[in-house]
């Protein structure tokens, strides 16, 4: 059918889309908007759009009040059709963060899950997986402490994360995206690592059992 327009009417610009679908066929895509002036904070608005194209009413995915928020990236509950979201917010400190929001079926507003890393770690690139038995998703996220930055994996729920975050890569793991997935019951995971210091990376790819918690690569 034609293209749906998002984001009609509403001030500012807006960018970097991403989707996800529930089984119902119900899709979710949620957007970076910046407001109409050069210094606006950006904001993480999202919109269900029902199986026969008709779009539902903008809801915020909000990071920190008063703090840009962008990185938006989706998993969806194909069972229950609800939708798990990460966001990295800027501080004024120079520090990102990776935030969570978990929006259920039918809800007008998305609920906050609990993140584990410190306040003080910074944090980034999270992407969140469903992991096909229920409300429960695997996010893989990037934390920078004085030993360089590490690539971790934990398993959150509505109570919060299963265990401990694992670190799967420590150290020398460059700062793109993460791309994470389910398949045949086992996560598959890439990232990109730092092979002779900055400027120059190769990409690696793992697969891991989709259970908490993570024992290592297989």
């Amino acid at each position: 059918g034609p293209p749906v327009d998002l984001s009609a009417g509403r001030p500012g610009s807006q960018g970097y889309p991403v989707v996800a679908a529930a089984g119902d066929g119900t899709l979710l895509a949620a957007w970076e908007e910046t407001g109409p002036a050069d210094d606006a904070l950006t904001e993480i608005p999202a919109r269900r759009i029902s199986p026969g194209g008709t779009p539902d009413a903008v809801v915020d995915l909000p990071g920190a009040p008063g703090y840009p928020t962008g990185e938006p990236r989706l998993a969806a509950d194909r069972l229950a059709g609800g939708f798990l979201g990460t966001l990295t917010v800027a501080l004024p400190d120079g520090r990102t963060r990776v935030m969570l929001r978990y929006l259920a079926p039918g809800a007008a507003t998305s609920a906050p899950w609990a993140f584990p890393e410190p306040a003080t770690t910074p944090t980034a690139g999270g992407v969140p997986a469903w992991l096909g038995d229920g409300q429960r998703f695997a996010v893989a996220w990037l934390a920078t402490g004085f030993g360089g930055r590490d690539l971790k994996l934990g398993f959150f729920d509505a109570a919060g994360i299963a265990g401990q975050p694992t670190v799967l890569a420590a150290g020398d793991i460059a700062p793109y995206p993460l791309s994470l997935s389910v398949r045949e019951g086992a996560l598959v995971l890439a990232w990109t690592e730092w092979t002779d210091g900055p400027g120059k990376a190769t990409v690696r790819l793992a697969r891991f059992a989709a259970a908490a918690p993570v024992t290592g690569l297989r």
